[in-house]
């Protein structure tokens, strides 16, 4: 009967009662990201090939040489930062970069 098969299925968790530790790892995507071009926001900006601060630097990116990177809009969190996912950047590479250090 229905009322056995909704008994079965796992609980909904609400949003607040995630956390981050529980959700790192997994890749989400926001639509409003997919294919957006940002500046950068700081100098030395690191661009990772992983998503979090363990990820080998790649480049450095500028906001007063106007460096850009171009989003996928894919993201994920790790390191206590939400990282997003770069298809293109100004110095020509992809990878991940944290939010913080983007102007959108």
């Amino acid at each position: 009967s229905m009322t056995s098969l909704a008994a079965e299925l796992p609980q909904q968790q609400t949003e607040e009662s995630v956390s981050v530790a529980s959700i790192t790892g997994q890749i989400y995507e926001d639509p409003a990201f997919v294919n957006k071009t940002c500046y950068v926001r700081g100098n030395g900006v690191r661009l990772r090939r992983d998503p979090g601060t363990s990820g080998d630097v790649l480049g450095e990116l500028y906001e007063n040489a106007g460096d850009w990177v171009t989003l996928t809009g894919q993201y994920t969190l790790e390191s206590g930062y939400k990282w997003m996912e770069v298809s293109n950047s100004s110095i020509g590479m992809k990878g991940w970069i944290a939010i913080n250090y983007i102007k959108y």
